[in-house]
């Protein structure tokens, strides 16, 4: 047949062997391939786990270098203050306020020289209403850079808002005396010599910080009550109208003026500006003192109960305490005298 004579034609033209794979080589062949392959895998983990450790010794290593741990606490000094952007403390953002803390501790961790995220951390505790930690952080900048103003000032607000006015006096004239003519440290001081009745101090540094700034209602308004308190009447009104020429949202000036109109013997006219200021400021307690006693130049003894009750609810300050109690006890004293008649 053909297939014999195309069997007959083949010739050799080299000597050959002639090989057979079976299944059982094809196996040894594949599982020597699959071990090499893992060994080359584990050699490379090998090599990436010490890579690893080697990065992570030198992270530590540079991390014990300040100027290095300085640098890397920016990072989280930056994360913080987008935190702090994203939500207020008190607002219900529980979750932004975690993280400005986190990471401003984190940036006192990392750079444990650098009073910056202490200061930092210290005015979110205290608008948190924290004064303790605000405390805690506040002085713990101070002990870290003595000489910065800026520590002073914010150790002097918080003892200010404990009502520790002579502790924040000491402060803020620490805060001046290393930086001085800045108008909100004056400003400041004048708050916490207001408040212990030193009024002709209290004007010089109000009067400094307008001088050094803008003209700022707040500052107007207590400038306005220190020349009421010293006698100078027409300068009070002045300046309280004034004050609230920029700003008619502010109850001290408008106590200011609701007082002078007592003064000249105007209480009804006296009535729209205490009525106002303490619409304002439901806890002024001064503002509740006038209003109780034009009520009681008005003979109107039941609403200057009411105001003079308000007011001793509202106050601190002992001697103005006194003076309340004076008030209530002549009233009380009427009231009884017309229920015998």
């Amino acid at each position: 047949a053909a297939s014999d004579v195309y069997k007959r034609q083949l010739q050799a033209l080299t000597r050959c062997d002639v090989w057979f794979l079976r299944r059982a080589d094809l196996q040894a062949l594949a599982d020597k391939r699959r071990t090499e392959q893992r060994t080359r895998t584990y050699w490379g983990l090998l090599a990436g786990v010490a890579l690893a450790l080697l990065l992570c010794l030198l992270g530590i290593v540079a991390l014990n270098v300040q100027a290095v741990r300085q640098t890397v606490a920016l990072v989280p000094m930056g994360l913080g203050q987008w935190c702090s952007l994203q939500g207020k403390p008190n607002s219900g953002s529980a979750g932004h306020d975690r993280c400005v803390e986190l990471a401003w501790t984190m940036a006192a961790d990392l750079a444990p020289a650098d009073a910056s995220p202490l200061l930092a951390l210290g005015t979110f505790y205290f608008d948190k209403g924290d004064l303790e930690a605000s405390e805690e952080a506040f002085e713990a900048a101070q002990v870290l850079a003595p000489d910065l103003a800026e520590a002073q000032n914010n150790l002097g607000v918080l003892y200010a808002k404990q009502g520790r006015h002579e502790e924040a006096i000491s402060a803020f004239e620490r805060a001046l005396e290393l930086e001085p003519g800045v108008a909100a440290v004056e400003h400041n001081l004048g708050l916490s010599l207001q408040a212990l009745g030193a009024y002709d101090e209290a004007i010089k540094h109000h009067e400094l910080a307008l001088a050094f700034g803008e003209p700022q209602a707040s500052t107007l308004a207590n400038l306005a009550i220190g020349y009421y308190e010293t006698g100078q009447l027409d300068r009070a009104a002045e300046t309280a109208q004034d004050a609230l020429q920029l700003d008619d949202s502010l109850a001290p000036a408008h106590t200011v003026l609701g007082a002078l109109a007592l003064e000249s013997r105007q209480p009804r006219a006296a009535l729209n500006h205490l009525r106002r200021a303490v619409e304002l400021d439901e806890d002024y307690g001064r503002g509740f003192f006038y209003l109780g006693l034009a009520h009681r130049a008005l003979e109107q003894p039941d609403e200057a109960i009411a105001a003079f009750e308000r007011a001793l609810t509202n106050t601190d300050d002992e001697e103005a305490s006194t003076q309340i109690r004076q008030q209530l006890m002549e009233l009380y004293q009427a009231e009884r005298d017309r229920s015998v008649e």
